[in-house]
C-alpha cells in the first residue's frame, strides 16, 4: 500500500510511468471515493500523499481494512468525511462569491429625456435627472451605505439607524439615517434640499458641516458648507413637473422650466421685454405653458427646430 501511495503522489504530480498509471487506474476503479478524497487533499495541500501511509494511524486503518467486516464501515466514514469537505468547500465558494457580489458597483448614467428611478438593495430609491450619474453597490456591506452622484437626483432613503446612508459628490458628502432630499451638484458646488428628516451636509474633507431639516437647504462651495436662508420652491420640479412662480424674473422661470421640459426655451431679447412671472403649472404641455407666458408677458414666441425663442 505504501508503494501505491507513492505512485498516487506521482500521479497527482503528473510524473507517473505508463505502468504506474495502470495501477492508479485499477485503484481508482475499485476505490473511486478514496481516490477522489486523496485527490482533494492533494489539491488543497492538506496531506502529503507519500507520507500518508507511513503514519501510525494509517497503519491501524490499513489493518482494519483487511477485515471484510470493517470495509463497509471504513468507506462509510470516508463518505462522511468527503461530504463534510464538500459542504465546507461549497460554503467557502458561496461566501467568496457573495463577498465579490457585494463589492461590485454599478454606474448608471441617465441618457433618457426624462427622470429615471433606481431601486437600491436596501430598499431606498433614487430618481435621476437627465444626464445624472449614480454609482452604487449591488449590495451594501459594512457599517455604512455609500453612493456617489453627479448631476441632479432625489433620494428617498430607507431608515436604518445602524447603517447611515452617505451621498458623495465632487466636493461634498451628505449623510442621513432615513429621509428624503434633493441633491444638485456640479464639479464646484453641491446644493441639498431636505423634504423630510434630518441631513448632515459636509465638505469632502469633513472640515465644514451643517445640519438641515425639513424644508431647509444647504450649499457646499469653496471648501465651506453653509445653510441657505430659503430653498428654491421649485427645487423638485425637474421630477414632479409642478412649478410655482411668484413675481419671478422671466429668466429664472425659464431656467426652472427647462429642467423639466428640456433646454427648449430660449430668451433672445430679455432687456427689450423684461417680465416677472406669477403663475402655477402642474405637468402642463409645453405649448400651454408657452401660451401663458406669451399672454402674461406680452411677448412673441417662435419655434425653430426644437427650440422656442422668446422675444
Amino acid at each position: 500500500m505504501e508503494e501505491l501511495y507513492h505512485i498516487l503522489s506521482k500521479h497527482f504530480s503528473n510524473s507517473t510511468t505508463p505502468e504506474e498509471e495502470k495501477r492508479v487506474l485499477e485503484f481508482k476503479t475499485m476505490h473511486s471515493e478514496e481516490y477522489e478524497l486523496l485527490q482533494l487533499f492533494w489539491q488543497k495541500g492538506t496531506v502529503d500523499i507519500q507520507q500518508f501511509n507511513t503514519s501510525e494511524a494509517w497503519k491501524k486503518i490499513e489493518a482494519k481494512i483487511k477485515k471484510p467486516t470493517k470495509v463497509v464501515s471504513f468507506y462509510r466514514n470516508l463518505r462522511k468525511i468527503a461530504a463534510v469537505l464538500i459542504v465546507i468547500i461549497m460554503s467557502t465558494i458561496a461566501l467568496t462569491y457573495y463577498t465579490r457580489l457585494q463589492q461590485r458597483e454599478v454606474a448608471y448614467l441617465n441618457e433618457t429625456d426624462q427622470p429615471v428611478e433606481i431601486q437600491l438593495a436596501d430598499g431606498s430609491s433614487v430618481w435621476l435627472d437627465r444626464g445624472a450619474l449614480l454609482t452604487y453597490p449591488k449590495a451594501f456591506k459594512g457599517n455604512t451605505r455609500d453612493v456617489t452622484v453627479a448631476g441632479k437626483a432625489f433620494f428617498s432613503i430607507f431608515r436604518d439607524t445602524l447603517h447611515p446612508f452617505s451621498v458623495h459628490t465632487e466636493n461634498a458628502a451628505v449623510t442621513v439615517l432615513g429621509t428624503s432630499f434633493n441633491v444638485k451638484t456640479n464639479p464646484l458646488t453641491t446644493e441639498v434640499v431636505v423634504q423630510s428628516g434630518l441631513v448632515e451636509v459636509a465638505t469632502g474633507d469633513q472640515q465644514s458641516k451643517v445640519r438641515i431639516g425639513q424644508g431647509e437647504s444647504a450649499l457646499v462651495q469653496d471648501q465651506a458648507a453653509v445653510k441657505l436662508s430659503a430653498p428654491d420652491q421649485n427645487y423638485l420640479s425637474w421630477k414632479t413637473g409642478s412649478f410655482k412662480f411668484s413675481n419671478t424674473p422671466l429668466v429664472e422661470a425659464v431656467a426652472d422650466l427647462n429642467t423639466y421640459y428640456g433646454p427648449q426655451i430660449r430668451i433672445d431679447s430679455l432687456q427689450t421685454y423684461p417680465c416677472n412671472l406669477s403663475a402655477e403649472f402642474n405637468q402642463l404641455e409645453l405649448s400651454d405653458v408657452l401660451l401663458i407666458i406669451s399672454t402674461s408677458c406680452d411677448i412673441t414666441i417662435e419655434k425653430e427646430n426644437d427650440t422656442y425663442h422668446l422675444h
